[in-house]
């Protein structure tokens, strides 16, 4: 295969009408569900895992989102209110929920780009949505304030650790992919998720702070594999990426960080992710529209990086996805060429 390379810039991605073309019917082949937790506070981890999974679904894959955040970032901002949900993915892990009771199929409006409830009449008409505007997005397990009693109820099972393992091993065979949100502390609802998952994305900020948070991480993540051996570190993200000193500190993490972590825990094969997220006002309007950027923002520069930060997760993965993903991925590229050739064109004609 040959080398792929992303490129980053002024990206123009699709319109409403092109984007909206781009619903295949679901696939039916089986794969192996990739499960992807990410960690660390601050550094857009909610926003990566909404982002990579509405890449997942648009590209016609089942995918699964699991909130283990006892904030329920992911879960509000697929237009539940937590607070409301009495099935959550804790109540699952402690067998008082069946799956079926917890999940919640996520849909959002094709003209505002809106997730909502669609159960929630009143969420409904106050945003004047119409049912027939209505498309599918992924599948999430929601999560709320009750998972903050992990850390003393579940010690009381010798098998804490695997509870979500357990919980959802009868239906990983129904989905493609299934991202994992979690809590930025190191508690035993994160390491369920380690436990659990096959992959994890470490997405950081460049900055000092997250950076010193990167040995501590690796050396969980090291344990975590003497009880998950399956699990891998599919990479560090830069995100929120603005600043020059960004760019010097990205490439000491690169070029000296990472090389170091490698020495110290030589099985962990840590890397870093070509693709990048920079810092972006687009982020806030999408959360405050209870969407994402790929949606409400398809023509902002940070929507088509999570294409390409899926497209690369799928290549380090070796995902018989890659090709299709990579294929969209550079067909939003030829838009955007076509789009700035026009306008060079009209701006020289004027």
């Amino acid at each position: 295969m040959d080398d792929l390379f992303f490129f980053f810039g002024p990206f123009w991605l699709l319109d409403r009408e092109i984007l909206l073309r781009l619903y295949p019917a679901s696939s039916s082949q089986a794969l192996s569900a990739k499960s992807l937790p990410v960690k660390k506070g601050g550094v857009t981890k909610t926003t990566t895992i909404l982002n990579m999974a509405v890449v997942a679904s648009l590209l016609g894959k089942r995918v699964l989102v699991i909130d283990t955040d006892l904030q329920g970032n992911a879960t509000t901002a697929f237009g539940y209110e937590p607070s409301a949900l009495s099935h959550t993915t804790y109540t699952l892990m402690l067998g008082k929920s069946r799956f079926e009771e917890v999940v919640k199929q996520t849909c959002f409006d094709k003209v505002s780009r809106r997730f909502v409830d669609r159960s929630d009449q009143e969420q409904i008409q106050r945003h004047k949505i119409k049912l027939e505007n209505m498309v599918n997005g992924p599948d999430v397990l929601p999560c709320n304030i009750t998972a903050a009693q992990a850390e003393n109820d579940l010690i009381r099972d010798p098998a804490w650790g695997s509870l979500l393992r357990h919980a959802i091993g009868r239906v990983r065979s129904e989905y493609d992919y299934i991202f994992l949100d979690t809590h930025p502390d190191l508690g035993k609802m994160t390491v369920n998720g380690f436990i659990t998952a096959d992959y994890v994305l470490i997405p950081t900020v460049p900055e000092p702070w997250p950076t010193d948070g990167l040995i501590i991480l690796s050396s969980s993540i090291v344990d975590a594999q003497r009880v998950n051996p399956h699990l891998q570190v599919a990479g560090v993200l830069f995100t929120r990426v603005r600043y020059a000193d960004h760019t010097k500190l990205m490439a000491y993490i690169r070029e000296v960080l990472v090389p170091k972590i490698n020495q110290t825990f030589p099985n962990l094969h840590l890397s870093c992710f070509q693709a990048s997220t920079n810092e972006s006002a687009a982020h806030l309007s999408s959360t405050n529209k209870r969407s994402c950027v790929v949606l409400s923002h398809p023509t902002d520069p940070v929507a088509l990086s999570y294409w390409a930060i899926f497209t690369e997760c799928l290549q380090k993965m070796g995902s018989p996805d890659f090709g299709l993903a990579y294929q969209q991925f550079q067909r939003l590229l030829e838009v955007y060429k076509a789009r700035e050739q026009e306008k060079a064109t009209t701006k020289r004609g004027s």
